[in-house]
């Protein structure tokens, strides 16, 4: 019964590594402000890099077309193993900044 227990409260608990990220583009032809959700477990493409391989463990290429303006940006963005962000591009476009957290 306690293990029953313990592992509802496991259900409650926040975890340490938050699962969302939110970017904020900002579009270089019309200067429109896009808001870009990333959900960590099901948008980052895996490398599957070997223990002594370098080079990212994840991966994100986001397509980006905002509600006012006919330009694509692309948001490309590289992660350790630990989800920390090694490198971000955007191309037609640049990053204003991004916040870790739920949507």
């Amino acid at each position: 019964m306690f293990n029953l227990f313990k592992n509802f409260i496991k259900l409650f608990k926040s975890e340490e590594i938050s699962k969302f990220l939110t970017f904020r583009i900002e579009c270089d032809e019309c200067k429109e402000i896009v808001k870009v959700e990333v959900n960590l477990e099901t948008n980052l493409m895996n490398q599957y890099k070997g223990k002594d391989e370098k080079g990212p463990a994840y991966k994100l290429r986001k397509e980006v077309l905002g509600s006012n303006c006919p330009n694509l940006m692309e948001l490309n963005v590289e992660f350790d193993k630990n989800y920390n962000i090694l490198s971000t591009e955007v191309k037609f476009g640049k990053l204003i900044k991004y916040d870790v957290g739920k949507f």
